[in-house]
């Protein structure tokens, strides 16, 4: 069973046992299972932002996100008890990066459905010794790195989220608006704004020195991902590609897409309840911000940022 989130928000869970006796638990939960299609086939072949695989938990000391009903299960027997579950929900119950996966997802949808591949992103999943999950941040700090074979071309991409919706407004009517929200850093001992290409270069640099995610991994895919490490580096440096930052907001969000399993709180027994969680993605031209030359005028402009000259070409005879 799939469902639209932004039609339906609220799934439900249909309970069967058979000569059951109740504990009175109301702790149910559901658990994230994996990608729907495409996300599926993408996550094969795609570095893609690992917030995908957990369902957000909201802000430390806030309501929790997303939530299921409260309800024990009775004893006995019976076919059609039904317990809801939350697939819609306020966007300020999330935290920053919970929600900026939001955009990022629409970033992956867009250009991996042009036939780009992502070959970096900001968060990869590591395993620890101990063989648990880990998050580690990579060096690069670009949110995505879109290369596309067939044309050798490529994308930086930076995603901003607001759960703001005048602020979202603002951006769409004003491009320029975003600009302000470009943090500002550091890069080889001069300040830089990001998503220049002195920040960019500067990221690429550290991405290959200490390249993240390696651990466990067999020789030969390490090897791939320094080399497409070192081809993101070689499109910084030369200044190739399209610099974009895409913008989203929403007052709400749905669950992120996924297929998911709903388990009782009866001592944590799993139903047979496995649903697949869809919703569209129309994206609008609007959402995708190009930084071109008039970009470039504005970081001339700023305190926080001073530029390096652009790469001498190559003179060939």
């Amino acid at each position: 069973m799939a469902i639209n989130p932004e039609q339906v928000h609220e799934a439900v869970a249909i309970v069967e046992y058979e000569n059951w006796t109740s504990s009175g638990a109301t702790n149910h939960r559901v658990m994230r299972m994996g990608h729907v299609q495409p996300w599926r086939g993408w996550a094969e072949n795609n570095r893609l932002e690992t917030t995908w695989n957990a369902i957000p938990q909201g802000k430390a000391g806030g309501p929790k996100p997303f939530p299921t009903e409260e309800k024990p299960i009775g004893s006995g027997t019976s076919k059609d008890v039904k317990l809801t579950w939350k697939v819609w929900d306020d966007s300020n119950k999330l935290t920053n990066n919970e929600l900026e996966l939001y955009s990022v997802m629409r970033a992956e949808r867009r250009y991996i459905g042009e036939g780009y591949k992502k070959l970096a992103s900001k968060y990869v999943n590591t395993v620890s010794s101990s063989g648990g999950s880990t998050m580690t941040v990579e060096n690069c700090g670009v949110d995505s790195f879109f290369w596309r074979n067939s044309d050798q071309s490529c994308v930086f991409c930076e995603s901003k989220f607001t759960t703001n919706m005048r602020i979202y407004a603002r951006w769409r009517r004003n491009p320029r608006s975003v600009w302000q929200r470009l943090g500002r850093y550091e890069a080889n001992g001069r300040p830089c704004r990001q998503m220049s290409w002195e920040w960019i270069g500067n990221r690429a640099s550290e991405a290959l020195r200490n390249p993240a995610g390696l651990q466990g991994l067999p020789t030969s895919q390490k090897a791939s991902i320094i080399e497409e490490s070192v081809r993101m580096l070689r499109a910084a440096i030369g200044r190739r590609g399209r610099r974009v930052v895409n913008i989203y907001g929403a007052a709400q969000v749905p669950v992120y897409p996924g297929v998911y399993l709903f388990v009782l709180g009866e001592g944590g027994t799993p139903s047979v309840n496995e649903l697949s969680i869809e919703w569209p993605f129309p994206q609008d031209p609007q959402e995708f911000i190009e930084l071109g030359q008039d970009f470039e005028d504005w970081l001339q402009r700023q305190p926080s940022h001073v530029s390096s000259p652009p790469p001498s070409p190559i003179i060939s005879r």
